[in-house]
Protein backbone atom coordinates (compact mmCIF):
# COMPACT_ATOMS: atom_id res chain seq x y z
CA UNK A 1 0.00 0.00 0.00
CA UNK A 2 1.70 3.52 -0.61
CA UNK A 3 1.95 6.16 1.77
CA UNK A 4 1.74 9.55 1.02
CA UNK A 5 2.75 12.54 4.02
CA UNK A 6 1.30 15.97 2.89
CA UNK A 7 2.33 19.34 5.50
CA UNK A 8 0.13 21.73 5.18
CA UNK A 9 0.14 25.40 6.53
CA UNK A 10 -2.47 27.74 8.02
CA UNK A 11 -1.72 31.36 7.31
CA UNK A 12 -3.38 33.86 8.84
CA UNK A 13 -3.06 37.78 8.57
CA UNK A 14 -6.05 39.98 10.58
CA UNK A 15 -9.50 38.61 9.51
CA UNK A 16 -7.96 36.79 6.35
CA UNK A 17 -6.63 33.38 5.60
CA UNK A 18 -4.05 32.40 2.45
CA UNK A 19 -5.93 30.14 -0.12
CA UNK A 20 -4.60 28.57 -2.82
CA UNK A 21 -6.78 27.82 -5.97
CA UNK A 22 -5.56 24.33 -7.17
CA UNK A 23 -6.15 21.88 -9.67
CA UNK A 24 -5.21 19.85 -12.49
CA UNK A 25 -6.01 20.19 -15.92
CA UNK A 26 -8.73 17.12 -15.67
CA UNK A 27 -10.94 18.74 -12.54
CA UNK A 28 -12.68 21.78 -11.52
CA UNK A 29 -10.33 24.63 -9.53
CA UNK A 30 -10.79 24.75 -5.81
CA UNK A 31 -9.56 26.56 -2.97
CA UNK A 32 -7.26 25.43 -0.08
CA UNK A 33 -4.39 26.19 1.99
CA UNK A 34 -0.88 25.77 0.91
CA UNK A 35 1.13 22.54 1.17
CA UNK A 36 2.18 19.58 -0.56
CA UNK A 37 4.15 16.09 -0.80
CA UNK A 38 6.71 15.89 1.62
CA UNK A 39 9.74 14.29 -0.66
CA UNK A 40 11.28 10.46 0.56
CA UNK A 41 14.16 12.10 3.26
CA UNK A 42 12.41 15.46 3.55
CA UNK A 43 11.61 16.40 7.24
CA UNK A 44 7.97 17.73 7.88
CA UNK A 45 9.15 21.42 8.72
CA UNK A 46 11.57 22.09 5.37
CA UNK A 47 8.66 20.02 3.30
CA UNK A 48 6.27 22.83 4.94
CA UNK A 49 8.21 25.53 4.17
CA UNK A 50 9.26 24.23 0.89
CA UNK A 51 5.41 23.70 -0.68
CA UNK A 52 4.44 27.20 0.95
CA UNK A 53 7.45 28.94 -0.83
CA UNK A 54 6.48 27.27 -4.52
CA UNK A 55 2.67 27.77 -4.36
CA UNK A 56 2.31 31.31 -2.82
CA UNK A 57 5.58 32.91 -2.90
CA UNK A 58 5.43 33.12 1.07
CA UNK A 59 8.73 32.50 3.07
CA UNK A 60 7.85 30.81 6.35
CA UNK A 61 10.35 31.77 9.07
CA UNK A 62 7.72 30.25 12.08
CA UNK A 63 6.11 27.21 12.76
CA UNK A 64 3.35 27.44 15.02
CA UNK A 65 1.40 24.76 16.83
CA UNK A 66 0.31 21.44 14.97
CA UNK A 67 -3.36 22.66 14.49
CA UNK A 68 -4.36 19.37 12.88
CA UNK A 69 -3.82 15.68 11.55
CA UNK A 70 -5.41 13.70 8.77
CA UNK A 71 -5.64 10.07 7.84
CA UNK A 72 -6.93 8.64 4.95
CA UNK A 73 -6.99 4.94 4.10
CA UNK A 74 -8.52 3.29 0.68
CA UNK A 75 -7.84 0.14 -0.39
CA UNK A 76 -5.45 1.59 -2.32
CA UNK A 77 -3.25 3.90 -0.84
CA UNK A 78 -3.03 5.91 2.86
CA UNK A 79 -2.42 9.84 3.21
CA UNK A 80 -1.14 11.42 6.04
CA UNK A 81 -1.89 15.26 6.20
CA UNK A 82 -0.04 17.12 8.83
CA UNK A 83 -1.61 20.95 9.23
CA UNK A 84 0.51 23.54 10.94
CA UNK A 85 -0.53 27.02 11.91
CA UNK A 86 2.28 29.43 10.55
CA UNK A 87 3.26 32.39 13.03
CA UNK A 88 5.45 34.80 11.45
CA UNK A 89 6.46 35.19 7.17
CA UNK A 90 7.82 37.49 4.83
CA UNK A 91 7.34 37.96 0.90
CA UNK A 92 5.23 38.87 -1.32
CA UNK A 93 2.29 36.76 -3.20
CA UNK A 94 4.43 35.47 -6.26
CA UNK A 95 3.48 31.47 -6.94
CA UNK A 96 6.34 29.62 -8.79
CA UNK A 97 4.51 25.72 -8.36
CA UNK A 98 6.95 23.01 -10.26
CA UNK A 99 3.71 21.21 -10.39
CA UNK A 100 1.43 23.52 -12.32
CA UNK A 101 -1.28 23.03 -10.14
CA UNK A 102 -1.85 26.27 -8.60
CA UNK A 103 -4.24 28.71 -10.24
CA UNK A 104 -4.03 31.41 -8.04
CA UNK A 105 -2.95 32.96 -4.03
CA UNK A 106 -4.95 35.03 -2.23
CA UNK A 107 -5.61 36.48 1.10
CA UNK A 108 -9.17 35.55 1.87
CA UNK A 109 -11.78 36.59 4.60
CA UNK A 110 -12.41 33.68 6.30
CA UNK A 111 -16.10 33.92 6.70
CA UNK A 112 -15.48 33.22 2.37
CA UNK A 113 -13.00 30.63 3.12
CA UNK A 114 -15.84 28.49 4.82
CA UNK A 115 -17.86 29.61 1.83
CA UNK A 116 -15.90 28.52 -0.01
CA UNK A 117 -15.13 24.86 1.33
CA UNK A 118 -18.50 23.89 0.31
CA UNK A 119 -17.18 23.92 -3.64
CA UNK A 120 -14.39 21.09 -1.59
CA UNK A 121 -14.97 17.69 -2.46
CA UNK A 122 -13.34 16.18 -0.42
CA UNK A 123 -14.64 15.62 3.20
CA UNK A 124 -11.26 14.92 4.65
CA UNK A 125 -9.48 18.27 3.82
CA UNK A 126 -12.97 19.73 4.38
CA UNK A 127 -14.69 18.84 7.66
CA UNK A 128 -11.13 19.01 9.41
CA UNK A 129 -10.66 22.82 8.47
CA UNK A 130 -13.71 24.29 8.96
CA UNK A 131 -13.90 22.25 12.58
CA UNK A 132 -10.59 23.85 13.23
CA UNK A 133 -11.65 27.34 11.84
CA UNK A 134 -14.41 27.35 13.57
CA UNK A 135 -12.96 26.85 16.81
CA UNK A 136 -14.84 22.92 17.26
CA UNK A 137 -11.76 21.26 17.01
CA UNK A 138 -8.60 22.26 19.46
CA UNK A 139 -4.98 21.32 18.19
CA UNK A 140 -3.51 18.44 17.76
CA UNK A 141 -6.61 16.68 16.80
CA UNK A 142 -6.39 13.96 14.60
CA UNK A 143 -9.28 13.06 12.25
CA UNK A 144 -8.82 9.65 10.53
CA UNK A 145 -11.23 8.46 7.51
CA UNK A 146 -11.79 5.48 5.60
CA UNK A 147 -12.49 6.13 1.88
CA UNK A 148 -14.98 3.99 -0.04
CA UNK A 149 -15.05 5.48 -3.32
CA UNK A 150 -13.57 8.21 -5.17
CA UNK A 151 -16.12 10.73 -3.21
CA UNK A 152 -17.02 8.84 -0.45
CA UNK A 153 -15.50 8.95 2.86
CA UNK A 154 -16.47 7.29 6.79
CA UNK A 155 -15.27 9.27 9.30
CA UNK A 156 -14.23 6.95 11.94
CA UNK A 157 -12.89 8.80 14.68
CA UNK A 158 -12.03 12.52 16.09
CA UNK A 159 -9.07 12.59 18.52
CA UNK A 160 -9.91 14.07 21.16
CA UNK A 161 -13.76 13.58 20.37
CA UNK A 162 -15.72 17.11 19.07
Amino acid sequence: MKTYHIASGIIQKNDSLLMIQQGADDEQPYWFIPGGVIEAGEIIETALKREIQEETGITISQIGKLAYIVQVISDQHQTMAFVFDVLDYTGDLTPNDPDNLIHDSRWMPISEVLHQADAILWLSMKQPLVAYLRGEAPHGTIWQYRQHGELEYELLSCLPSK
